[in-house]
């Protein structure tokens, strides 16, 4: 350790502190003494002034009464007309006689000067002075002191008496300029005398220090000297040095030898801590040692416990998969064979109950793969409606059993098409959803969805789930994110669940970027929200199929009071190219179908059953029987009820079809051309949204390598009925003879198979360049994303989890079966119509044309419909909103706002939407309001003025 050494020794400040008083001693001295030799001067001055002027003023007094008495015997010898010539000689001899005497003046009581000795032209000057006044104005003999041409004067004014009455006044003036002198000559000598003293006192004060200062800094060494030991023991002390201390021995038999003993005793006891603190830390060393080879043999074991369970959970899984895979694909096989409702029914029942086991494996999957760190998200287009409605349909008819309302509320000014993890922002959203359902007794479940913040390349929205049920208490919230834990031990063998959804919940929102949370009140219900931040995505919609030339021109009412039911329904419809309308109830079907003509009427009505005040049955039966209505459309009912509530209506010709929820978008088509009897059978290979229009994947030739029979079975008789050419192996060793034997398209291959696996026998059909072009696709029960990356790594292309829908296994051979060509082509095509609509709307001012037309599937002309509507609604509302501003009504002011922004949203118009978005913040913030308004109206003026100019 680095000895902590003074910059400054306290000896030296000793030295110097002593020196200073010496000095500061020595400097008081000398200036009491000078003080005091200045003031006994000053005082012997004073007395020798005093002195000169009392001689001064007694002589003046008598040459002024000499001369007075003179002056008064001539006034009375002449009868007080002296003569003045006479007067004035005797006023000069006297001005000569005496040195002192400056001038004589003879002044009447009306100050004309009649003799002046000085300078007798200045009498006319003499009249008006000050002195002058003084003096003719005295009674009696009197002095006055005054200047007079830088002269100091001491005037001697005698008055002038003629029979008893005053004549006038003698002015003698005498200089002080002597006396002057006298005061300077003294000054002088008392300055010389104070230099003297100053100069005699700074050389005792140095020959004092002279001797002084052996003596100061002998002492301040003997007083310094101990504390500089007392710093040497402690320096080395610092240093470990605990033996330094024993030889410091100070007898200065003062405070500095008590706090040295002391500090002895104090390094003795340091040593022996020291001493200690070296055991304590050789023991604990030893068991830190000890401690850390036990935690990394914990570690390693927690590792492989880790690594063992995640192990073990992906053999049950793929053990599970296999044969949930069997009955899933065998079970759907079944339902596209001619069934009866009851085998239907029951066939619904075990796909069901097999998809939710499926559900369970991939939670326990899910929870294995969070741990692991090995869960990852994909960023790819979603649709926030195709989400609700999945959730709808999961979930809608386990809230009907227990008659919960289940709703859904999506702002308006929400875009639909955004980046992210659809699969898994759709499993959190449904682990809310069952969750609000199984722990609501009674009353409704809500689900909503809200936009925080908006920027140009993403939104901020929050995701809500309220629900009225049994509540939450504050211990049992700070538990309920925790893995296999209910709110209440009771809750599991009530309602079942094992603990899982909300913590995989939890996980997945903040993998997102977001974080969940919730609000409850006990008995009264709970809110589960989170919040997320998405990226925006112009992806277009489905593309409209070709339909039969019966359907092209069909138009279809939907009638159902659940708004994101008619939103889903009405997309689905409007995707295969149908003219729809919708209303929120039966009363307004009613309305509308009163007042269609016979050229544009509603051929189909898809009727909702629960609908308050008038329900869907009530309803059919007023269309059917109104002769008014032009011509009675077909009536499908669409109901979560079981076929056996409602098959009485459908004999009794109330309604024409059956259609029960959820509905699958290939379904309704399916029902709809089934109820209209048009055959469909070139449509029902596939549901419509993955339908192939490519005629090259028919007839296409796929091997199928599996060692279970029944997966090869099954997969043959799948891809067979979509009209694909299979053909089987049992493993990998028969699949690479048949790959050399034939020409293959695809080949769909297991992983895990005796002999060679899938990893070896892909590896050996890449080593051929004969095949380095074979689509090669993963078929595997496993569901870690290991096994994913490591497919890809030995050169397969692709890879589908096992329980796997055919649709979406269609899907994936599908994209991969595409040649570049097509592609190529289409993106051409694309191009090309942008382009066109980019030129025909480009004089739109502050529309994002190509978002637009995205949003409607690039449909021209409902575009212009929309920007027609948008024109007639809001010429005027800058004027409703200003009226509203006036009359400081908020509440209406806002409303116009919302519907403003909503309706430039809706037609993409961006510069519009931030005016009116920047109007609502200043409306809320009670701030710049008519500055905001006046924005707004200036955007809304261009674009109106931009729609008027469009190409008509």
């Amino acid at each position: 350790m680095k000895n902590n050494l003074p910059k400054k020794t306290i000896r030296w400040k000793l030295f110097f502190t002593m020196i200073s008083l010496v000095i500061s001693l020595l400097t008081c001295i000398t200036f009491i003494q000078i003080k005091t030799q200045t003031n006994l001067l000053n005082k012997e001055l004073t007395s020798q002034i005093k002195l000169v002027k009392n001689n001064l003023r007694s002589r003046a007094y008598i040459i002024s009464d000499s001369s007075v008495n003179y002056i008064e015997n001539k006034l009375i010898s002449h009868n007080s007309n002296p003569d003045q010539a006479e007067t004035n000689t005797f006023l000069n001899e006297i001005v000569v006689k005496n040195d002192e005497l400056v001038y004589a003046i003879l002044m009447d009581t009306s100050r004309k000067v009649k003799t002046h000795t000085s300078n007798p032209q200045l009498t006319d000057k003499i009249l008006n002075t000050e002195a002058a006044l003084f003096a003719v104005q005295q009674k009696i003999p009197a002095i006055n002191e005054y200047q007079r041409d830088n002269i100091f004067v001491l005037e001697i004014i005698s008055p002038l008496k003629f029979s008893l009455f005053q004549s006038g006044v003698l002015r003698l003036g005498f200089s002080l300029a002597i006396l002057q002198q006298k005061i300077n000559q003294s000054k002088q000598k008392n300055d010389q005398r104070i230099k003297e003293m100053i100069i005699e006192s700074s050389l005792i004060a140095c020959l004092f220090l002279i001797f002084a200062s052996p003596i100061i800094i002998v002492l301040s060494n003997k007083l310094s000297k101990p504390i500089s030991d007392l710093t040497k023991v402690v320096n080395q002390l610092a240093t470990g040095d605990f033996t330094a201390a024993e030889n410091l021995n100070l007898k200065t038999h003062d405070e500095i030898e008590v706090l040295a003993n002391t500090f002895v005793e104090m390094s003795k006891n340091l040593k022996h801590s020291y001493e200690k603190l070296e055991n304590y830390n050789y023991d604990l060393e030893r068991q830190v040692d000890k401690r850390t080879i036990e935690l990394a043999e914990a570690r390693d074991q927690a590792l492989n416990a880790n690594e063992v369970k995640t192990q073990f959970l992906a053999t049950v899984s793929h053990e599970i998969r296999n044969p949930m895979h069997a009955i899933i694909n065998t079970t759907e096989l079944i339902l596209k064979t001619q069934l009866n409702s009851k085998q239907r029914n029951h066939l619904d029942n075990v796909l069901n109950i097999s998809n939710t086991l499926v559900y369970l494996i991939n939670d326990l999957l899910d929870i294995a793969k969070i741990e692991a760190g090995k869960l990852t998200l994909e960023e790819i287009p979603l649709n926030l409606k195709e989400i609700l409605n999945n959730i709808s349909n999961l979930t809608l008819v386990r809230a009907e059993k227990k008659s919960i309302k289940l709703e859904f509320i999506l702002e308006d000014n929400i875009p639909l098409f955004l980046m992210g993890d659809p699969i898994r922002l759709s499993q959190v959203l449904l682990n809310l959803v069952t969750n609000a359902i199984k722990f609501t007794p009674t009353g409704k479940v809500i689900v909503s969805i809200k936009m925080l913040a908006a920027e140009p390349n993403n939104v901020t929205l929050k995701f809500c789930v309220t629900d009225t049920g049994i509540g939450l208490t504050p211990e049992q919230i700070a538990n309920l994110f925790q893995s296999f834990n209910q709110a209440d031990e009771t809750i599991a063998r009530k309602h079942g669940g094992t603990g899982l959804g909300l913590v995989i919940s939890k996980q997945l929102v903040e993998m997102m970027g977001g974080y969940i949370n919730l609000t409850s009140n006990l008995g009264k219900g709970s809110q589960f929200y989170f919040e997320l931040n998405l990226k925006l995505d112009a992806a277009l919609l489905p593309k409209t199929p070709d339909l039969p030339e019966k359907l092209k021109n069909l138009k279809i009412l939907i009638v159902d009071d659940d708004d994101i039911s008619r939103m889903v329904l009405q997309s689905y419809l409007e995707s295969f190219g149908f003219m729809v309308d919708s209303v929120d109830s039966g009363e307004h079907a009613l309305s509308l179908l009163l007042k269609t003509t016979q050229a544009a009427h509603y051929g189909l009505v898809l009727m909702d059953w629960e609908m308050p005040e008038l329900d869907g049955i009530e309803t059919s039966k007023r269309i059917k029987l109104n002769h008014q209505i032009t011509k009675t459309p077909t009536i499908i009912m669409v109901t979560s009820h079981s076929r056996e509530d409602v098959l009485p209506h459908l004999h009794e010709g109330e309604i024409d079809a059956l259609l029960v929820k959820p509905v699958e978008p290939y379904n309704l088509l399916e029902n709809i051309a089934r109820t209209l009897k048009i055959d469909i059978t070139n449509y029902s290979q596939q549901p419509i949204q993955i339908k192939n229009t490519d005629k090259k994947i028919t007839g296409t030739r796929i091997l199928v390598v599996d060692d279970d029979d029944i997966n090869r079975l099954i997969a043959k008789e799948m891809l067979e009925d979509e009209g694909l050419a299979v053909d089987l192996a049992d493993g990998g060793q028969q699949a690479l003879e048949k790959i050399n034997q034939y020409q293959f398209d695809i080949v769909l291959m297991d992983l895990q198979m005796p002999g060679m696996d899938g990893y070896e026998t892909c590896e050996k059909i890449r080593s051929n360049p004969e095949h380095k072009d074979l689509i090669i696709i993963a078929l595997s029960a496993h569901a870690m994303s290991e096994i994913k990356d490591k497919c890809l790594q030995v050169g397969m292309n692709d890879y589908v989890s096992k329980p796997f829908k055919i649709t979406a296994l269609i899907k994936t051979l599908t994209y991969w079966i595409q040649t570049k060509e097509n592609i190529t082509e289409n993106a051409q095509k694309e191009t090309i119509q942008k382009i066109n609509n980019q030129h025909v709307f480009a004089c739109l001012s502050g529309v994002d044309i190509e978002l637009a037309l995205d949003k409607l599937s690039g449909k021209t002309a409902i575009f212009r419909e929309l920007l027609s509507n948008f024109s007639r609604d809001f010429s005027n509302i800058s004027n409703k909103i200003n009226q509203a501003f006036c009359t400081k009504d908020d509440v209406s002011a806002k409303r116009l706002i919302h519907s403003l922004k909503g309706a430039s949203a809706s037609i993409s118009a961006t510069l519009l939407y931030e005016k009116s978005q920047k109007l609502e913040l200043a409306i809320n913030q009670q701030e710049n309001r008519f500055q905001a308004l006046s924005e707004c109206d200036t955007a809304l003026k261009q674009l109106l003025d931009s729609i008027e100019k469009l190409p008509k």
